[in-house]
């Protein structure tokens, strides 16, 4: 969030993690994004602050200036869109905005309260932004659907497809050379069937793939 170098990529979805306190130029630069149609995710919360602890509500303000209250429930769920994809987290790890902003769409709930934990506002030029008013260590193949579930609101398009969530990928590319990276952190062999859209749209099918324990495998695919 320090430079303008990635400001003018809309067209991939933007992941923020932000606590109450961002610098009034970053904050700046997340407005100047969505302006310009940018979409993003942004949790657990929206910056009230700036890096010096003062009043800094530049974010917060463009979108409708929300106000935030902390769960204080003992038990929380969260639900997205109704569906049964969900996270169990601690007390006091759920924010709500109390009110939403104008046209704001709910996204997920928490189903012990009934009160909105995600919501989405539209933007400028097309741009749209989720705001997740949740935090939680991730230890959990649920968050990683949820996050998943998210991201297809603001329009991700999934590269690669792994049927082993235990397994991550990285897929690196240009116009003459592809390298997809398949990454094994635990200390047991993985396996999963892989597979990947090229640029031109195709759809490429590795088939089954073994990666040794805390390994990377590196396979040279079709960009």
């Amino acid at each position: 969030l320090d430079s303008d170098a990635w400001i003018d990529d809309v067209g991939t979805p933007v992941f923020i993690a932000a606590s109450d306190s961002m610098a009034r130029a970053q904050q700046e630069r997340i407005v100047r994004f969505l302006q310009r149609g940018g979409r993003t995710l942004i949790a657990p919360l929206l910056p009230r602050l700036d890096e010096a602890l003062f009043p800094c509500t530049v974010l917060a303000d463009f979108i409708g200036a929300p106000s935030w209250h902390r769960s204080r429930e003992a038990v929380t769920r969260v639900a997205v869109w109704g569906r049964r994809r969900t996270t169990n987290v601690l007390k006091n790890d759920l924010f709500y905005a109390d009110p939403l902003p104008s046209g704001a769409e709910v996204c997920a709930v928490d189903e012990t309260t009934g009160r909105s934990v995600a919501w989405q506002v539209s933007t400028e030029n097309g741009g749209s932004l989720v705001v997740l008013g949740l935090a939680w260590d991730h230890r959990k193949h649920e968050q990683s659907e949820m996050l998943l579930a998210l991201s297809k609101r603001l329009g991700l398009k999934r590269r690669v497809t792994c049927t082993n969530p235990s397994i991550w990928t990285a897929l690196l590319h240009t116009r003459d050379r592809g390298l997809l990276f398949l990454i094994n952190l635990f200390t047991a062999p993985m396996q999963a069937e892989i597979s990947y859209i090229a640029i031109n749209g195709s759809h490429v099918d590795l088939g089954p793939q073994s990666v040794a324990p805390m390994s990377v495998q590196t396979l040279e695919v079709i960009p």
